[in-house]
């Protein structure tokens, strides 16, 4: 994990370029290409297991953007994400729990197609800590619905990630087999550096119109598809997934934590897409094993996607 220590209130100014960045109204008229659609991703354990903790709450999005033939890729995506992880309360988690960590990020991707093959690379820097706008988001938006809490930021024996920039880079290959015009099966291989090391297999199934779509981009949190409005058609469509995953490092448990980071972690995931005109509606569920040594549980959150095309 190779990251970079930013100077105390230097960070507020990189979050605030990172949220600019993050603005899809904003980003789409960034002149990269042709404008080809945007595919977004939410997920919230609320929604989920009905709890706040560990993997609390995260959202992605992406602008893809068509290059056209015979350059380094087909198609450009341009990703923005945020992602909130924090610990339980010490009554349900009473051994040793992860830190409190906020990210968001920007991140640049190329995609491309060999036959049957799909293949995406790309780099992305992340802003991570306290500093970040999402702590002040999330006690807001608990504060107004009342929902639990499971922690109180700053209390006694609660671990805070330390605000620092990282960068982090990934690539994925994966191949897409048609069942029927109705059905596909794809599997799929990704490896990650810098801010986490993990390399990543499973394979994710395609019920519905939209599995004759061919551009896809994954929610890093959930692992979920996601595809672009442009590239859509119309209809109700099964999509579902599993994974498995060697960990090496990662941001959200770094080495000197009191946590300790499992070696292996699984995810398994599957909901509805209901896609129309204007856009589409994903709900569905993922599953998360454990995290680092003395985790309780697993864990479940909701997945929750509502975008219009613009």
């Amino acid at each position: 994990m190779f990251k970079k220590q930013l100077p105390h209130g230097h960070m507020s100014n990189v979050t605030i370029a990172l949220l600019f960045l993050a603005n899809p109204l904003a980003a789409q008229n960034l002149s990269f290409g042709s404008f080809e659609g945007y595919a977004s991703s939410f997920s919230n354990d609320f929604i989920g297991d009905g709890h706040d903790r560990w993997r609390s709450a995260s959202y992605q999005g992406s602008l893809f953007y068509g290059l056209g033939q015979g350059g380094l890729a087909d198609r450009l995506e341009v990703r923005a994400r945020a992602e909130i992880v924090s610990p339980w309360t010490r009554a349900k988690q009473p051994n040793v729990d992860r830190p409190y960590v906020t990210a968001i990020g920007i991140g640049v991707f190329g995609h491309n197609q060999f036959g049957g093959f799909q293949t995406s690379a790309g780099v992305e820097v992340l802003s991570i800590g306290s500093e970040t706008p999402l702590a002040d988001l999330q006690a807001a938006a608990h504060a107004g619905l009342d929902l639990e809490n499971s922690f109180e930021l700053g209390g006694e024996n609660q671990e805070v990630a330390d605000s620092e920039v990282a960068f982090g880079f990934s690539t994925e290959i994966a191949y897409q087999l048609p069942l029927d015009e109705n059905a596909a099966i794809r599997p799929f291989v990704l490896l990650s550096g810098g801010a986490e090391q993990v390399g990543t297999v499973g394979a994710d199934i395609l019920i519905g119109d939209i599995a004759s779509q061919t551009i896809w981009a994954r929610d890093v949190t959930t692992g979920r598809l996601t595809s672009p409005h442009a590239d859509q058609a119309e209809g109700i469509s099964f999509v579902a997934g599993w994974d498995t995953s060697r960990v090496e490092s990662s941001y959200l448990i770094a080495d000197e934590s009191s946590a300790v980071l499992l070696p292996e972690r699984s995810r398994a995931r599957a909901g509805i897409q209901f896609n129309g005109a204007m856009g589409d509606i994903f709900f569905g569920q993922a599953w998360f094993s454990e995290e680092f040594e003395g985790q309780v549980e697993g864990q479940r959150v909701g997945m929750l996607s509502i975008s219009f095309v613009f």
